[in-house]
C-alpha cells in the first residue's frame, strides 16, 4: 500500500472517531432549544440514546421546578409580610386611640374631683385638723420615691408641729397624685396590650413564611 493511501485511511478513521465522539458530546450536553441531530458516519447512521443524557434532562427540569417553588415562596412571604405590617399599623392606631380616650376621661374626672375638694373638705374641717410636719415629709418622700434621711426618735417632737397646710390642701394633692397614677397605669397597660398583639402578629407572619419554604 502506498504511503499516501495509508495516510488517507488513517485520517479517515481519525475523522470518523472524532465525529462520533463529538456527536456524543452534543447529545449529552444539548442546550435547551437546540436541534437534536442524529450522529452519523459514512458507514452507519444511528440516533444516540444515552442514560446520562436523560439524567441531565431530569436535573434541568428539577432545577426549573426549584426556581418556580422559590419564586412562589418568596411571593407568599412578601404577601404575608405586607399583611402583617398592615395589621401592626392597625393595632398601633387602635391602642393609641383607646389610650387617648382613657387619658382624657381620667384627666376630666381628676379636674372634677379637684373642684369638689372644698365641698367635701370644708373650711371647718381645715380648722379642726392639724396636718403635722412629719406627715408632709413622709408623704413627699413617698411621692418622690425617696427614703427619709433621718427617722424620728420619738412620736413627739418637731415632727408633730403644725405644717401650716390645711386638710383641703392634702385632699387636693392626693386627688392630683391619684389622677397621675391612673394615667401611668393606663399607659403601661396600653403598652403591654400593644406588645402582646404585635408579638402575635409577628409570630403568625413568621409561621406563614416558614410554612411557605419548600421542603427539600
Amino acid at each position: 500500500m502506498k504511503p499516501a493511501r495509508i495516510v488517507a485511511s488513517t485520517l479517515a478513521i481519525i475523522s470518523a472517531f472524532w465525529l462520533f465522539f463529538v456527536g456524543i458530546a452534543y447529545v449529552a450536553w444539548l442546550p435547551a432549544g437546540w436541534p437534536n441531530y442524529r450522529v452519523g458516519v459514512p458507514f452507519f447512521h444511528v440516533t444516540l440514546h444515552l442514560p446520562y443524557a436523560g439524567a441531565l434532562g431530569a436535573a434541568k427540569a428539577r432545577y426549573r421546578q426549584v426556581l418556580v417553588e422559590d419564586a412562589r415562596a418568596a411571593a407568599q412571604a412578601k404577601q404575608a409580610s405586607a399583611t402583617a405590617v398592615a395589621q401592626a399599623q392597625q393595632v398601633t392606631v387602635q391602642v393609641r386611640s383607646e389610650l387617648q380616650a382613657k387619658l382624657s376621661a381620667t384627666r376630666e374626672r381628676t379636674r372634677t374631683l379637684i373642684k369638689e375638694v372644698p365641698v367635701y373638705v370644708s373650711a371647718r374641717a381645715d380648722s379642726r385638723c392639724i396636718v403635722p410636719r412629719g406627715f408632709v415629709q413622709l408623704h413627699d418622700a413617698a411621692a418622690r420615691g425617696d427614703l427619709l434621711a433621718v427617722l424620728p426618735g420619738a412620736a413627739s417632737g418637731p415632727l408633730d408641729t403644725d405644717s401650716g397646710l390645711g386638710l383641703s390642701s392634702v385632699a387636693d394633692t392626693v386627688v392630683k397624685n391619684y389622677g397621675q397614677a391612673h394615667d401611668a397605669i393606663s399607659e403601661v397597660t396600653a403598652w403591654r396590650e400593644w406588645y402582646v398583639k404585635q408579638k402575635a402578629i409577628y409570630e403568625a407572619q413568621r409561621a406563614k413564611a416558614m410554612s411557605a419554604i419548600p421542603q427539600r
